[in-house]
Formats: structure tokens, sequence, C-alpha cells
């Protein structure tokens, strides 16, 4: 190359530079030239359909959440009157009916048992410790068991 032709390339290349600049400077928003002079406005950024659903389903969700809350505190206060607890009332008397073996369903009299006491019964646990001992290797150190692989 000459040196004439890599001015050319130079003088191309700071004309396509100077359009690109004076192009970014006419789509540029003014900004204002004095202090009364008001800004150039710019539209706001158009909302997405995505936006629409979202709020959709938060007023969804919070009209659910109020409405059990509403259930919940109804229910309460239905509840809300004192509970009167019954009488106790006395256990019903044991009936042991025993039947003999020779007989073909004949019931003898029925005798009334007693409950054992009215305490509850108190249970315990009882671990248990068993020790297991490790088979002792075959006379030449071989394991006492061997397995043929995956069969």
């Amino acid at each position: 190359m000459t040196e004439s032709s890599d001015q050319a390339i130079d003088v191309e290349t700071q004309a396509r530079i100077e359009k690109l600049r004076q192009r970014r400077a006419a789509s540029a928003p003014t900004e204002p030239t004095t202090a009364t002079e008001p800004a150039a406005r710019t539209a706001p950024p158009r909302r997405t359909p995505a936006l629409g659903t979202r709020i959709a389903a938060v007023g969804i969700g919070g009209t659910t959440l109020f409405g059990l809350m509403a259930a919940l505190a109804l229910t309460d206060q239905a509840g809300a009157t004192p509970e009167t607890t019954p009488p106790p009332t006395t256990p019903q008397p044991i009936v042991v009916v025993i039947h003999t073996n020779g007989s073909g369903g004949g019931v003898s009299s029925p005798v009334a048992a007693e409950p054992a006491s009215d305490s509850p019964i108190e249970l315990r646990a009882q671990p248990v410790v068993r020790t297991v001992e490790v088979p002792a290797a075959g006379s030449d150190g071989s394991p006492a068991a061997s397995t043929n692989g995956s069969r």
C-alpha cells in the first residue's frame, strides 16, 4: 500500500465516525439549555402483559387470605361460649362370661369384676444390650465366609 491510499482510508474512516456522531447527537434526548426551558419528555416504558398477571395473582391471593382469616375468626367467635364439662360418670361394671369346654355354648352366671386401680400404669424402658462376636478366620488366614461375586 502506498501512503496516499492510507491517507484516503483514514479520511473515509474519519468521515464515517463523524456521521455516526451526528446521528447519535440527533437521536439523543435534549437537555435543557437554560433553567427555564423544560427537558424533553420521554414516554414512560410500556407495561408488559406479565405485569397485569402479577397484579391479578396478588389480588386473588390477598382476597383468599382475608377470606380464610374471616372464616377462622367467625369459627373462633362461635366457639367463644364457655364449655361446660359433663359430670364425671362412673365406669360401667366389667362383666366376665366364662364358657365351659363341654357345654354347647352354655353360659355360667356372670361375675362382676372390679377395676384394679384408678392410677395409671407406669412403664419403664428396659434396654437390652447384646454383643456379637466376629467369626474367626480359617487356619490359612482366609475368611470364614466367602461370596461368589455377584451371584
